[in-house]
């Protein structure tokens, strides 16, 4: 600011840097807290993880609607997990973030989890828990449970059951990498693992595999990576297996089919009727899936396909494809009590009215008939159309906001943590 003085020979108090950077937060949560007051309804996601350095941390994020139906989500909390991690350990720390902020338990409307039994359990479950408390704050509170859907690592690994060609998959490449390999056949390979995983690969058996492209560069890399750990005295007699083979291509294709889903519900502020959407449609597409491979139509598998030799392959696969169709179908089961408030929001102009609560049949019946709102809404969609909706309609606009409010999944969570996971490997 001063080119011309210098200040070498300036003495500075001990707390110049520290009272900005302590007024700078102070006014952070200033600002949240003022936000929150404005909310007309908010949910919130928790998730639990443990970090780099072995410490179990919750993630405590809100989302909240005001009445002008602008969307807000934030970071709430982060609080470091020790000791017994039961659901009424849990509820003690999200009672108090909530209680640091003066949140109002009458405007909490869904709690979005792993589903998880600590989170879910219906006798000391966190939602257990917090229904009951918000219960004890507002007659007739009913606070919605969403799970967040799909981890494709852990479907892969507890529905699937496919951990014997993970753990032959995930040997050979931290043996590859080990011997410092990186030329030739393996420079696509090594290129998208150390791009993209680093030494993740070294940490963990599974997570890596949540992506399916991975997955499939191993497939394409097959016979080179068999060829090499021969030549090193490292026979694996998997990599050459028909039967090990059929079960590798049939786990590529599911990955690329699970993952392609799980990045439809990572976009940004998604809606919970969005979320519905795509798992129905899922859950339409694992039906097809197991009516084809009954008659070995390998259509929707080309991995696959291009190793299968018999019209009886495809039909090793399809208590695999029953598995993750009952999964997804518990999972589906919380949205069932209330799909017909779903889709009032999501449809309102379409929406029987004999489906509807009756304390708001009047208002919807007047809004279905509205040929002005109509036209709005038929030009704008959802959820724009929310914010031209008239203040004659307080009831409805209530509940809109209660289900905008709604967090679809815990994806949000899990991105603060790979976040803080990278920084902490940042070299200092």
């Amino acid at each position: 600011m001063c080119p011309e003085q210098t200040f070498s020979n300036a003495s500075l108090p001990v707390n110049t840097v520290t009272q900005p950077v302590e007024d700078l937060t102070g006014n952070l949560w200033k600002k949240l807290r003022q936000k929150i007051r404005s909310f007309a309804a908010y949910s919130i996601a928790i998730d639990e993880i443990t970090d780099i350095n072995d410490t179990t941390q919750l993630a405590i994020f809100i989302r909240g609607v005001d009445d002008s139906f602008d969307v807000s989500e934030e970071l709430l909390d982060t609080v470091p997990m020790t000791g017994a991690q039961s659901g009424n350990e849990i509820f003690l720390r999200v009672e108090k973030s909530l209680k640091k902020f003066s949140i109002e338990w009458s405007k909490l409307v869904s709690v979005a989890s792993t589903g998880t039994p600590t989170m879910v359990d219906a006798n000391s479950g966190l939602v257990t828990k917090l229904r009951a408390r918000a219960a004890s704050c507002c007659k007739g509170a009913d606070i919605k449970s969403v799970r967040c859907i799909i981890h494709p690592e852990w479907l892969c690994a507890q529905k699937l059951r496919m951990g014997h060609v993970m753990d032959v998959v995930v040997d050979s490449v931290n043996c590859i990498c080990s011997r410092g390999l990186n030329h030739g056949d393996f420079t696509t390979l090594l290129y998208e693992l150390d791009s993209q995983y680093g030494s993740l690969l070294y940490n963990t058996a599974l997570k890596w595999l949540g992506r399916g492209l991975v997955l499939r560069r191993f497939f394409e890399s097959l016979e080179e990576i068999d060829l090499f750990m021969s030549s090193r005295g490292k026979h694996v007699p998997q990599l050459s297996s028909r039967d090990w083979i059929l079960d590798l291509a049939f786990l590529v294709d599911m990955t690329m089919h699970l993952n392609t889903l799980d990045a439809s519900l990572q976009g940004h502020s998604q809606i919970v009727t969005q979320m519905y959407d795509f798992i129905r449609a899922f859950l339409a597409k694992l039906c097809l899936w197991e009516t084809h491979l009954a008659r070995n139509n390998l259509a929707h598998f080309p991995t696959l396909r291009s190793v299968s030799q018999s019209e009886s392959d495809g039909l090793n696969y399809i208590p695999k494809i029953v598995e993750l169709k009952v999964e997804f179908q518990k999972r589906l089961s919380d949205f069932k009590a209330w799909e017909n408030e779903l889709t009032l929001f999501s449809s309102p102009f379409s929406a029987q009215i004999d489906s509807v609560r009756e304390e708001l049949q009047m208002e919807v019946i007047d809004l279905q008939c509205n040929t002005v709102l109509r036209t709005k809404y038929d030009k704008v969609g959802v959820p724009d159309f929310y914010k031209h909706l008239w203040s004659s309609y307080p009831k409805y606009r209530n509940h809109c906001a209660k289900m905008l409010s709604m967090f679809s999944s815990t994806h949000i969570c899990e991105q603060l943590f790979s976040i803080m996971k990278l920084s902490k490997k940042e070299p200092q």
